[in-house]
């Protein structure tokens, strides 16, 4: 089939979505206004950037891009949903450029220099003023002598007002025993004669020195001096010389400053204003989180950013800021597969197929194995399937498995509600909570509330953990209240010394309560006891597979129900956003003309899939939310 008969292809049943995208624009911040740190709070809880990035650490650099390719808005030939990262990455910054021109240039190397290219950056780097309270200390006059040390990174090939290009004096220079930018005057006298451009090993003499908050620098030089000879035995040499890049594989130290590395991973949460029309967002990498700082306003959380360039810091705090275009590359842009579009290029897949005044992004394929999760291959083109059918008869009941699941799962189910004389002394504590705040959930408070027998009605999955979620996210309920209990997994005697299940009746002392979006909610306990000699209530059973409530509600539920144990079945709607790594948001319509907020990562979930939740209610930013941070509380139905 054709592409005109391809895009006249109808598809009526899904649902569109429309937004927009302007030009990226990096550029040099302003060195003069202080910036403001943003509060890197995560929007929920129960996402962990780190662990859900799936960003895969990539080998060598492989094939390299063309030469065109001068803005962090390039795209890889194949398509990469918001949330992913491409299992192998090969992007190499200034270093990816096929047949390059200045400043670009060099060659990936994926180990350290040896430690015995000693180019005298070591007993300079010695000499950097230290850092003062408030303002940068004086620059330092100096006479040292640096020779054969290798040109690592440049910032853009900009013309400044003078007419001098901006690489060919703000650039980073490095051997094996440290990496200093280099910032000079954008004058003829004060700049090298010759071209910079990565790979190039240089020797010249230093004057002064002095750092712009963390960052090193060397701010005026003369008798620059191109080497093209190998600056080490083990080196190549230059005008193409290698480039030593640090892949990291945990947090990212002060001591990384001005180093030369790579990294991907997605962007997290929502970004905030960080001075001179920046925005700054959390990057989650496999190993860490950092700080990417950018003037492009069109990202979005779960975009996968690759970063091969220097660590920079403000204020004591590591970041990453691609003052080169090229030191950034990005994955996604615009439009997912599934949006409303217009045009091809506001489609990240590439392609907008057309019906009549709508469009849809799309992508093109053969069979099936072509196309993304949730989508299946039609007319040579990947396109959200239409759904599934909900089941007559609903009988899914989640983690409720019985005495013979396997940890954490268990109980009974019970569809009548607990008898309101079941008290276990969580009504007394929710009545010692903070108040619910029109601008956030208030301080948590220290108390001493012992509760006497409350049954456990879910947990957060048994992850491979030294101490698994499960043991310390759970939920508790009796007939008066459901309270959820959130302990720190990284104390010693913070959770139950026995193994928590669904179905066990528990007397313990809360020690810390407080609220999180609002729920009820217990933090710290102390004196854990299992109970399995006598029901909680009359006529109730016994843990630790005692009888749980399961509500199939009967009326549209408030923000009073959070916490309940609840089961819904409906089919999800809209296009199934990312929100938080790993996770998409779809709205879940189960009657009463309300409709949830479903957030899942389970990879049969697409939009018109019909599924069954069985899990605590939710609440997160003042709307109602099932939150399926345990697998076993979601059913999808083919």
């Amino acid at each position: 089939m054709d592409v005109t008969k391809m895009r006249r292809f109808c598809f009526a049943a899904i649902l569109l979505v429309a937004c927009g995208e302007t030009a990226v624009d990096y550029s040099e911040p302003d060195m003069q206004s202080p910036r403001p740190f943003p509060d890197y709070r995560m929007p929920n809880r129960d996402v962990n950037p780190v662990r859900d990035a799936g960003v895969r650490s990539d080998a060598d650099l492989g094939t390299a891009t063309t030469r065109n390719e001068s803005r962090s808005s390039f795209f890889p030939g194949e398509y990469v949903a918001y949330g992913l990262c491409p299992e192998t990455i090969t992007y190499g910054g200034q270093m990816s450029v096929e047949n390059p021109m200045a400043p670009n240039g060099g060659q990936v190397r994926t180990r350290p220099y040896p430690s015995a290219y000693d180019s005298g950056l070591d007993a300079l780097l010695q000499q950097i003023p230290a850092p003062m309270d408030g303002d940068d200390p004086p620059s330092v006059m100096v006479n040292l002598t640096v020779e054969n040390a290798t040109v690592v990174a440049t910032r853009q090939d900009h013309v400044s007002p003078s007419g001098m290009r901006e690489s060919q004096a703000r650039f980073w220079i490095a051997d094996g025993r440290g990496t200093i930018e280099v910032y000079l005057d954008l004058n003829a006298q004060s700049v090298p004669s010759f071209a910079i451009q990565v790979g190039t090993v240089l020797s010249f003499s230093v004057s002064e020195i002095g750092r712009y908050g963390d960052r090193a620098q060397i701010r005026r030089a003369t008798d620059f001096q191109e080497v093209l000879t190998a600056p080490h035995a083990d080196l190549s040499a230059g005008p193409n010389a290698e480039v030593a890049l640090y892949e990291p594989n945990g947090e990212l130290t002060i001591d990384r400053i001005n180093q030369m590395i790579r990294i991907s991973g997605l962007l997290d949460g929502e970004p905030e204003r960080c001075g001179s029309g920046h925005f700054c967002w959390r990057l989650a990498y496999p190993g860490g989180t950092t700080i990417f700082r950018t003037r492009d306003d069109d990202l979005r959380p779960g975009t996968c950013i690759t970063y091969v360039g220097p660590v920079s810091s403000y204020r004591g705090r590591i970041q990453l800021e691609p003052f080169n275009p090229l030191w950034a590359r990005r994955y996604q842009k615009g439009l997912d597969l599934g949006e409303a579009c217009d045009t091809d290029d506001q489609c990240t897949t590439g392609m907008c197929i057309r019906q009549d005044n709508d469009g849809v992004c799309g992508l093109g394929c053969e069979t099936n194995e072509d196309c993304p999760a949730r989508t299946a291959c039609s007319f040579n083109v990947c396109l959200p399937q239409a759904g599934s059918e909900c089941p007559d008869e609903v009988v899914f009941e989640g983690q409720l498995q019985g005495a013979e699941a396997m940890v954490p799962n268990g109980g009974t189910p019970r569809f009548e509600p607990f008898p309101a004389d079941y008290d276990s002394g969580l009504d007394g504590l929710v009545s010692r909570l903070p108040p619910v705040m029109p601008d956030g959930d208030g301080d948590a408070r220290f108390v001493d509330i012992p509760i006497d027998r409350a049954t456990i009605i879910a947990t957060r999955a048994f992850t491979d953990t030294d101490v698994p979620e499960s043991q310390g996210r759970f939920w508790i309920a009796d007939g008066r209240a459901a309270v959820e209990v959130y302990l720190d997994l990284g104390v010693a005697g913070g959770t139950p010394n026995f193994q928590v299940r669904v179905g066990q009746v528990v007397s313990f002392r809360a020690t810390r309560v407080g609220r999180y979006q609002t729920k009820p909610q217990i933090s710290a306990a102390t004196g854990w006891i299992q109970h399995a000699d006598e029901p909680p209530f009359a006529g109730g059973e016994t843990g630790p597979n005692a009888a749980v409530h399961l509500w199939d509600p009967d009326r549209a539920m408030t923000r009073l129900d959070a916490n309940r144990l609840i089961r819904v079945t409906g089919q999800l709607d809209g296009p199934g956003n990312t929100c938080g790594s790993g996770y998409r948001c779809w709205n879940l319509d189960y009657g009463f003309d309300q409709t949830l907020i479903l957030r899942t990562s389970n990879q049969q979930a697409q939009t018109g899939s019909c599924l069954t939740f069985v899990g605590p209610l939710g609440v997160f930013r003042g709307n109602l939310q099932l939150d399926t941070t345990n697998p076993d509380w979601i059913r999808v139905y083919e």
